[in-house]
C-alpha cells in the first residue's frame, strides 16, 4: 500500500506513518523503518534513530507544518474545518495556480500530510 493510501486509511496519530513520512522525505540517500528504528545514511555515515527521535507528523500540526514549509516552501496552505462533518480540511495553492490538492481527513495533521503528498505527487507530472 502506498503511503498517501495509508495516509487516508488513517484514522488518527500513527507513530509507524511518522516513521515511514521520515523515510519518504528525509534528505538522505538512504533510508530504512524498522519495528524498532530508522537507518539513515547522515554525511556519509550510517545512523540508527530511535523511533522517539522522529517526529510525531501524524499527532502534531506545529511539525506538520515544519514539513510542509522544507518540502514545498513555495506553496500556501488554507486550513479549515468543514461544518459538514467531513472532519478537517486542508486546501494546498500554488501562487495563482489552481488549487492543486483539497482534502479531508479525521485530523488537521492528517489532512495536511495528505495534501502535502498529493501536491508532491502533481509536482512530479509534466
Amino acid at each position: 500500500m502506498q503511503l498517501i493510501d495509508r495516509l487516508k486509511a488513517a484514522t488518527g496519530p500513527d507513530r509507524e506513518l511518522d516513521c515511514l513520512i521520515f523515510c519518504e522525505t528525509a534528505q538522505s540517500p538512504f533510508t530504512s523503518y524498522y519495528p524498532d528504528c530508522v537507518l539513515a545514511s547522515l554525511g556519509g555515515f550510517a545512523a540508527r534513530l530511535e523511533i522517539s527521535d522522529i517526529d510525531h507528523y501524524t499527532a502534531s500540526i506545529d511539525a506538520v507544518l515544519a514539513l510542509v514549509e522544507r518540502m514545498l516552501p513555495d506553496h500556501r496552505f488554507a486550513l479549515y474545518t468543514n461544518g459538514g462533518g467531513k472532519g478537517p480540511c486542508c486546501l494546498v495553492v500554488i501562487g495563482d495556480e489552481p488549487i492543486v490538492a483539497n482534502v479531508h481527513a479525521p485530523t488537521l495533521p492528517l489532512a495536511i500530510l495528505i495534501a502535502l503528498f498529493t501536491a508532491l505527487h502533481g509536482k512530479d507530472k509534466p
